[in-house]
This record gives C-alpha cells, sequence and structure tokens, in this order.
C-alpha cells in the first residue's frame, strides 16, 4: 500500500457535517442509504460477483476507514476486497419479494460503527429462476444517491463485457485524492472567507430554528411512508 492511501486525511466539509450527527446519536441509523435494482432475466451470480467485486475496487470511497483522535475525526484509504456478497435464495417461499424486503429493512435499521469496515453490504437475492434483486446499503459518510447510479452503471458494462469475453473499458470513477484536493483548495481561498462572512453577516440575529415543537428534538430512527 503506498505512503498516500496509509495517511491519514482530514474529513471533507460535507462529511462533517455526517460524522458529527451519527456521533450525536451512535445507535441511530439513519446515515444508511440504500437501494436494490429489480433484474427481470437470467443472471450468472459467479460472472456478477466478479463484476461486483472489481467495481467495488474501483471506488475508492468504498474503503475509506475513520477514527478521531485529538486534532478531531479523520479518514485513511484502506482498500480491501475483505467483504462478503450476501448470496440468498427465496425462490422457495411463498412470498420471496416481501421475505427479501424484510432483509433489507433489517439491514437497513442497524446501526453501523463507522470506525470499522466495510460501511457497506451487498447482497443478490433469487426470487425466481429468471428474477434477481441486487441490494446495496452504504453508509452516507461515504457515499450519495447519485453514487448509486455510478456503481450501477459500472457493475452493468463490467458484467456484460464478462459475459462477451470481452475488457471491461477504462475505470469510470475518479480518484479521491482529486476530491480531497479541491475541498483543501476551498478552505484555503478567499471564496470560502467570502461565503463564511456572508452566512456570519445573514444571520448575525441567530434566529431560534423554526419548529412545530417546543424543543428540538434528536433525529428519529426511522420514518414513516405512504404511498
Amino acid at each position: 500500500m503506498s505512503e498516500a492511501r496509509q495517511a491519514r486525511r482530514p474529513l471533507t466539509g460535507a462529511q462533517l457535517g455526517i460524522w458529527f450527527a451519527q456521533q450525536l446519536d451512535p445507535e441511530s441509523p439513519m446515515f444508511n442509504t440504500g437501494e436494490y435494482i429489480d433484474i427481470h432475466g437470467p443472471l450468472d451470480p459467479v460472472r456478477f460477483e466478479a463484476a461486483l467485486r472489481q467495481t467495488v475496487a474501483e471506488a475508492e470511497t468504498l474503503h475509506l476507514r475513520f477514527g478521531e483522535d485529538g486534532d478531531g475525526p479523520w479518514q485513511r484509504l484502506e482498500p480491501s476486497s475483505d467483504w462478503v456478497l450476501h448470496h440468498v435464495d427465496f425462490s422457495g417461499s411463498d412470498h420471496p419479494l416481501e421475505a427479501a424486503e424484510a432483509w433489507m429493512r433489517q439491514d437497513l435499521a442497524e446501526p453501523i460503527d463507522l470506525t470499522r469496515g466495510p460501511l457497506f453490504t451487498e447482497a443478490l437475492f433469487k426470487l425466481a429462476p429468471d428474477r434477481f434483486l441486487w441490494y446495496q446499503r452504504i453508509h452516507h459518510l461515504v457515499i450519495d444517491g447519485y453514487s448509486f447510479s455510478l456503481l450501477a452503471q459500472r457493475a452493468a458494462q463490467i458484467y456484460t463485457a464478462l459475459t462477451r469475453d470481452q475488457p471491461p473499458g477504462p475505470e469510470a470513477f475518479g480518484a479521491l485524492q482529486s476530491i480531497l484536493r479541491e475541498d483543501d483548495a476551498y478552505r484555503a481561498s478567499e471564496q470560502q472567507e467570502r461565503d463564511r462572512a456572508f452566512w456570519l453577516a445573514r444571520f448575525a440575529d441567530a434566529p431560534e430554528a423554526v419548529s412545530l415543537g417546543s424543543r428540538a428534538a434528536r433525529a428519529g430512527a426511522g420514518f414513516l411512508r405512504r404511498t
């Protein structure tokens, strides 16, 4: 592993907000993000796992590890292939989709220890011989919603290449270092100082946050949904 990858780096401005919010309630799963893709048609689980493992290997943010010391929270890139793709066959169940969704809900409800990796879960559920669900759960500290689509596109690209015995093409993701350099440059810029001055002036009177309650409440561990 290179020295650059072993080095501890401070969190970006966006990461800091999520880190401290999670520290206020370490047992909350609210920063778990997840999705599943419903795959209709035949699927080769062996090729799919190979494609997914290459995708994860290319996505550097999935290999970040976190900690905190006297200087504050830090992150370090530690590439690893030591993670499990859960293969679960629900095709014999009377209600395979409901069984798979229950599995996913339970996983999403699990609080994540940010100081240990990996910060994601990958699973492939078989509902029928020609129907599968690909599920991902990733902590928001290392990914955003748009990134899920990038992971899916790259996995599909690699899987298609494997089925055709073709090279998968160049890696699709940018380097983590470019993100960190951009964040460092902004923090040291005059633009950051102008932005800070604007917001300090805008809320100089420190108004109370608008609320329907009489006091600020901790974020809930779940949510209600009606469609």
